[in-house]
């Protein structure tokens, strides 16, 4: 049975996710987007993380889209955790320039696989395991 719309859904004219309804980025087929994970470093700030990822190459080698953060992030059982990176259009140019900012701060990239967290080391973290936090 679906929920009832909030008062705040009936005046936007569209449903808006409940923590229950959330989903994992990365963890459906998407036609448009691709997601990735970044590991961020304690007492590391995500959000100035991304934007060093992000802005690292220069000039960008995705020609169209854009990226942004993906709203979740994942501590896996070693304590690590992996923040989300979506992006659309260029997905070459963007995947591109996320590795090589990756790369040049010292951040690994993982990504959503059959209900695991796969780094690109090869190791894999159920999903079932992690602690899972929407920001």
């Amino acid at each position: 049975m679906k929920r009832p719309k909030t008062h705040m859904e009936t005046v936007l004219g569209s449903d808006i996710a409940q923590p229950d309804e959330l989903e994992v980025p990365g963890s459906k087929d998407s036609d448009c987007d691709r997601v990735l994970y970044f590991t961020v470093n304690k007492g590391k700030n995500a959000r100035a993380l991304f934007q060093k990822i992000l802005n690292f190459s220069n000039p960008p080698n995705a020609q169209s889209g854009g990226a942004h953060e993906g709203g979740c992030l994942i501590t896996t059982m070693t304590a690590e955790v992996f923040c989300s990176v979506q992006f659309r259009g260029d997905l070459v140019g963007w995947r591109k320039d996320i590795e090589l900012g990756a790369a040049a701060v010292g951040s690994e990239l993982a990504t959503i696989e059959n209900g695991n967290l796969v780094t690109f080391d090869g190791r894999s973290f159920s999903l079932a395991e992690c602690t899972i936090e929407f920001t």
